[in-house]
């Protein structure tokens, strides 16, 4: 006779095989309860929602800044401390004296002052070691949340790194290195010891490892342990019998909520204080890799930039689904919302957006049925590019960037550039960053002596006079957008630097199209190289390779893009075509035949998931057979 234990039992399990129909449609039963409640009901708890931008900007910053000289100073501090407390205890003075003796030692001891600040980031003295604790737990969370927030990982990925975690390899066409955090994932691993995975390490990253490494060290000494995110029980210095281990997520949601946000002034939202949990990070991360439009987050943009760049390598096979299911969602989001803007805005600019404005049926009506509609059509035909001075609703063929299929091109990319695009939209939320720039030129128009001068170049005509009237529009729009951040002015190795780019990037595009001014170059064929590059724009190539990577960078992509002469009248030039094409068929078979080995890979892991699917499919027909098989119920004796 069946227990009613037993029989929820098996209730439970077809109702669960019924609600997961829509996923694996090969094992989908029939509603076995019709007409009723199911025993259970899913439902949106909302536990773990995104840290907003204000607060994340402020967040991220603030663990940024401590990472650096802070850090150090922290280390030395708390150094410096244990140092004098173990010596007190090797002379046979009790822990308690020993704490006045390390109190002593450190007494000293000076912050440093940062740059652009007038006094040291931290008050001295500093009176007990509880207070060289509390300081080095800050900086911990501060390591914390800067893995969290540039990384996506979870806290558990987070409290199972070690020792010499970050890794360096190349991408897929060799042109860079990237550095990667090694760990391993626990949640939907299928074993107890979690699944090794890399994520991308930008150089905040690495730097919160590498003081981790140093503000655990004797921790993990004394504890024959490797994690680098090890903690102690009590305050003060670390003793002979103190208890190490690593913290559960209670304690780091209270430090980062009680003790972490309090130390770096953690802004309100609306009114009222921002909770912060171990998940946020990642959801953050994943809007923010997702972000249709980052002009909020300029202190992160570069992060976040490079990090994105890695992502989508030809070399980077990531093996965290869960993380790209999470960060398509928020890019799905927030492509949403800027199309509907765009297609509801009751003012729009950009030729793309005056396109837009005569042509959309929804403009200023609210986001009802129909736009939602529309939009999800959109969506399937339309990339929307990233863009944070408006909105490119990007085809390649109209592009002014020269991008390709796989969207606008990041190096030619500007707004000048935009300005002129057919595929360029602007909206109200961008007005800032336009009105900021007409402000500039505003600035820049109210130097009469200056106009005066560069009138007179004008009238003359000549190239290089017109050249330099551009450099020196371009080096005065600079030192005035300094001036505004209230940066310091560029050094002469800055401007130097500057011009020494704008030369390679304006060769490139020469080099590109067919159009070599270096003699040597118009006889023959060439191949996009650094050498090349820089015979062309007569700098050497050490200068390249130390200080313009980001034009080697470019180099690969330009390849592809590199314009072969149609009409060519000698066979000599049609002989110096063939072998440009030559070329560039076989850059892109091994272009090909990179992406078909990573895709390979792809394929074979994917079949193992399979495989494991479907004997895990196997076991629910089994069980499921097994729960509706009639059960003979014992008879009760009559009475």
């Amino acid at each position: 006779m069946l227990k009613a234990a037993t029989l929820q039992t098996y209730v439970n399990l077809l109702t669960r095989l019924y609600l997961q129909g829509a996923k694996f449609p090969e094992v989908a039963i029939e509603d076995p309860f019709p007409g009723t409640a199911p025993p259970f009901a899913q439902r949106d708890r909302g536990w773990f929602p995104y840290t907003p931008d204000a607060v994340a900007v402020s967040l991220v910053s603030a663990a940024l800044r401590l990472i650096e000289q802070p850090a150090a100073d922290v280390i030395a501090l708390q150094t410096l401390a244990q140092t004098a407390y173990d010596d007190a205890l090797a002379r046979g003075i009790s822990q308690t004296k020993a704490g006045f003796v390390a109190t002593d030692a450190i007494a000293p001891f000076v912050f440093s002052t940062l740059a652009g600040e007038e006094s040291p980031w931290h008050e001295a003295p500093v009176t007990s070691s509880k207070q060289v604790r509390h300081l080095a737990d800050r900086i911990y969370d501060a390591c914390f949340v800067v893995i969290a927030y540039l990384v996506g990982a979870r806290v558990s990925e987070i409290l199972g790194l070690r020792a010499g975690c970050i890794e360096q390899h190349p991408s897929g066409d060799g042109s860079e290195i990237f550095a990667y955090l090694a760990g391993k994932i626990y949640k939907t691993a299928r074993g107890a010891d979690g699944e090794a995975h890399r994520w991308v390490a930008p150089a905040p990253v690495e730097r919160a490892i590498e003081v981790m490494e140093q503000l655990t060290a004797r921790l993990r000494a004394q504890s024959q342990r490797s994690e680098l995110f090890l903690v102690m029980a009590s305050t003060g210095s670390v003793g002979p019998a103190a208890r190490i281990n690593l913290p559960v997520v209670v304690t780091i949601v209270r430090r980062l909520n009680d003790l972490f946000a309090p130390f770096i002034g953690l802004p309100e939202h609306e009114g009222e204080p921002w909770h912060l949990n171990t998940h946020q990070g990642r959801k953050a991360f994943a809007r923010f890799i997702g972000k249709r439009d980052r002009t909020g987050l300029h202190a992160l943009q570069a992060h976040f930039g490079h990090v994105t760049r890695a992502m989508t390598d030809r070399g980077c096979v990531g093996t965290d689904f869960a993380l790209d299911d999470l960060i398509d969602r928020h890019t799905q989001e927030e492509t949403r919302a800027a199309l509907e803007e765009v297609l509801t805005a009751t003012t729009l600019a950009g030729k793309g957006g005056r396109m837009i404005a005569a042509r959309s049926q929804f403009r200023g009506r609210t986001r009802h049925g129909d736009v939602q509609a529309y939009v999800r059509f959109l969506m399937e035909e339309t990339d929307l590019g990233v863009c944070d001075w408006g909105y490119c609703v990007y085809r390649a063929e109209t592009a002014a960037c020269f991008g390709d299929e796989k969207g606008p091109n990041p190096a030619l990319r500007t707004e000048s550039t935009c300005l002129s695009c057919a595929n360029f939209a602007v909206t109200a939320r961008h007005r800032p960053v336009w009105q900021a720039r007409r402000n500039r030129n505003a600035d820049l128009l109210d130097h009469p002596g200056w106009i005066r001068s560069a009138a007179g170049l004008l009238k003359r005509g000549s190239p290089n006079a017109i050249a330099s009237l551009a450099n020196s529009i371009m080096e005065r729009m600079i030192a005035m957008a300094r001036k505004l951040s209230k940066a310091p002015a560029l050094t002469p190795q800055e401007k130097r630097l500057r011009k020494t780019d704008r030369k390679l990037r304006e060769t490139l595009e020469r080099l590109v199209k067919g159009l070599p001014t270096h003699p040597d170059l118009q006889k023959r064929s060439y191949r996009l190289t650094i050498a090349t590059l820089a015979r062309e724009a007569r700098v050497g190539r050490n200068a390249i390779y130390t200080n313009h990577r980001s034009v080697i960078d470019e180099l690969p992509r330009a390849s592809n893009r590199k314009i072969v002469p149609e009409k060519l009248a000698a066979w000599e030039d049609k002989l110096a075509q063939q072998r440009a094409l030559i070329q560039v068929l076989q850059i892109e078979e091994r272009r090909i035949v990179t992406e078909n080995a990573v895709l390979l890979k792809r394929i074979l892991e994917t079949e193992t998931e399979v495989e494991r699917q479907k004997r895990h499919n196997a076991r629910l027909i089994t069980e499921r057979d097994r729960a509706v098989k009639p059960t003979l119920l014992a008879r009760s004796p009559k009475s």
